[in-house]
């Protein structure tokens, strides 16, 4: 008895007391706990939320902007483009046109300032080669042919027209108008004239006033397309068009024999020849010499014909009169 009574109050004593919780407080507890934070955990999670948002809308707005500059760019870089591709068809279309010196803007009197200085050279060239006291005399031939040449340069162009100058009889007032543009063009001051790759063009001024120089102010030119040299002149709106050409020489020669002034008239005797082969040839294509070797063609003035082209004197120019053959 008193071993199992031992037992049992070992076993009493191994075995703890149940302790009991009080869950109610617990809750009133947590609850105060609760109703103490409810501020600050309001005012916590207003402000997560308000990042949050605030950081969203950034975001948003960020890309928005992006997307906005990408479209403004694009925009401006169109408009600089197409800004770019105005100007550079104006600027084309304008180049053209001055090209063509459509508006007759390149289109300068400028022979009388040559004649000017043409004519102080010859006063200088005067005095140059008369140092001796000036005597009241007539010059010489030689003197008319050093100074007026270029008279007869003037109408002798590298072009096959030029023998019909001497088939017959011709006046300024029945030269031919083709050989009149061929004259004309022949004389142009090179300012006047564009060059462009293989394209020459000219404002038909360009053509009137070298025709006044040689023919007189009142030459009248009928403005038509012609060929000089194998280039063709095409005219459209007051402006010669022409595409360039391979030339070639007619292989003229000639040489003034003889000079005077008579009656504010200068005469001119010359002789004409022409070349083909080696071969010497006269107007009519006759052999003259069958080894030519470039000698005076004086040497053959017998078996030439000799012509006489008469300038009257304009004022202070010489103008084409009349070409006759002796």
């Amino acid at each position: 008895m008193p071993r199992k009574a031992n037992e049992t109050k070992k076993k009493e004593i191994k075995e703890p007391k149940e302790k009991n919780i009080d869950i109610k407080s617990i809750e009133i507890e947590l609850n105060n706990y609760l109703e103490d934070r409810k501020v600050d955990i309001e005012k916590e999670l207003t402000n997560k939320i308000d990042e949050q948002i605030e950081l969203k809308v950034t975001k948003r707005m960020k890309e928005e902007e992006k997307k906005l500059s990408r479209g403004k760019t694009g925009k401006i870089i169109r408009r600089d483009i197409i800004i770019i591709l105005l100007l550079g068809v104006i600027g084309y279309f304008c180049y053209c046109l001055y090209d063509v010196d459509y508006f007759n803007i390149r289109t300068k009197v400028v022979d009388k300032v040559n004649d000017n200085k043409k004519d102080d050279k010859i006063k200088n060239n005067d005095k140059e080669d008369n140092n001796e006291p000036v005597v009241d005399t007539k010059p010489d031939s030689s003197y008319y042919i050093k100074n007026y040449g270029y008279l007869i340069d003037n109408l002798l162009i590298d072009d096959e027209e030029i023998y019909n100058l001497f088939t017959k009889t011709i006046t300024r007032e029945t030269i031919p108008n083709e050989l009149v543009l061929k004259i004309a063009y022949k004389n142009i001051n090179k300012v006047l004239i564009t060059n462009n790759n293989d394209m020459i063009t000219f404002h038909k001024d360009s053509l009137l006033e070298p025709a006044k120089k040689i023919f007189g102010e009142d030459i009248n030119i009928k403005n038509e397309m012609f060929t000089f040299n194998n280039i063709k002149f095409m005219y459209y709106n007051d402006t010669y068009i022409g595409l360039k050409e391979e030339s070639s020489s007619i292989n003229l020669i000639n040489k003034i024999i003889n000079a005077n002034e008579n009656n504010n008239e200068l005469t001119f005797e010359f002789i004409i020849a022409k070349t083909s082969e080696n071969k010497l040839l006269d107007i009519e294509d006759n052999i003259i010499e069958e080894e030519y070797d470039n000698k005076d063609i004086t040497e053959y003035k017998d078996k030439l014909s000799t012509y006489i082209i008469t300038f009257e004197k304009s004022e202070d120019n010489y103008i084409f009169k009349n070409i006759t053959r002796k």
